[in-house]
């Protein structure tokens, strides 16, 4: 059974989320896992608040089950509520070893750093750390499925698994996928030889291809390139050992700049279970 992970705190960021997520499990056939983590009380505040800290599990366990017996009518291939109490991001990554889940989506606030009160800085922690690609969602899409996708290809990574999930998140809607290549076009033009016979064997249409030149990766420029071209999907792949995350990684920037839903892929995740 493939599966999909959403992470979700009840509130203003799934619902973000939701739509999409019932639309992914019900085009792609993957069993929902609806998350939902609470952070424990330190030690001393437990103490002197026993019964409000157990009022507290009681109640999100059972919104837990509510909200998946809500979402279990409109998602065909099921859905099972996964209840976790400890640090967020920890919760969530374990969850996901666990099981076995294909790909994990969340609803984020984006902005300056942190992407929200509620899971801080979770999702940047899921994404760098996690096994399998991350798919956030910042606005409700206006429609359904993805017809127009931007992925950004860095020669400099050998790896193809984006594209392989950008030809398969864009498969039902027999989407357009234009390349952002962070490199000069003597240089990327090889590498994008490679990448594009992945998006035409999956009959998908190769649209614009920009090459950056010699100069930075920078994400502004991706995110403003993207909203011209109208794109629906950002999809960025990074090394599977980044140099450094202490600015931020190109995904985490993507991720807290782009209004469009951002996948982030990493070099040793595996590429999407095809049927």
């Amino acid at each position: 059974m493939k599966k999909l992970l959403f992470p979700t705190e009840f509130g203003p960021l799934g619902a973000v989320a939701e739509d999409s997520v019932v639309y992914l499990c019900n085009t792609f056939g993957w069993q929902l896992e609806l998350m939902h983590a609470v952070k424990e009380s330190f030690l001393m505040t437990r103490y002197f608040q026993v019964e409000s800290e157990d009022q507290k599990l009681k109640s999100a366990k059972q919104k837990l089950e509510e909200t998946a017996e809500s979402m279990q009518a409109v998602i065909t291939p099921g859905v099972n509520p996964v209840f976790a109490k400890g640090i967020p991001e920890s919760a969530i990554l374990e969850a996901a070893k666990d099981e076995a889940v294909e790909l994990i989506v969340f609803g984020t606030k984006g902005g300056e750093s942190a992407l929200s009160a509620v899971f801080g800085t979770a999702v940047n922690t899921v994404i760098r750390r996690g096994e399998v690609p991350t798919l956030t969602f910042r606005e409700k899409p206006k429609q359904m499925g993805f017809a127009n996708i931007l992925v950004v290809l860095d020669p400099k990574l050998a790896a193809t698994q984006h594209v392989a999930w950008a030809a398969y998140l864009g498969g039902p809607g027999s989407a357009n996928v234009s390349f952002f290549v962070l490199a000069e076009e003597a240089e990327g033009s090889a590498h994008l030889d490679a990448v594009a016979s992945v998006v035409t064997g999956a009959h998908l249409a190769v649209g614009e291809i920009h090459y950056n030149g010699p100069q930075a990766a920078n994400p502004l420029d991706m995110m403003k390139y993207a909203t011209a071209q109208g794109c629906d999907l950002m999809v960025a792949l990074e090394s599977a050992t980044p140099e450094s995350e202490s600015d931020g990684t190109l995904s985490d920037h993507l991720v807290n700049l782009s209004r469009i839903p951002v996948l982030s892929c990493r070099e040793d995740h595996r590429r999407p279970t095809m049927g």
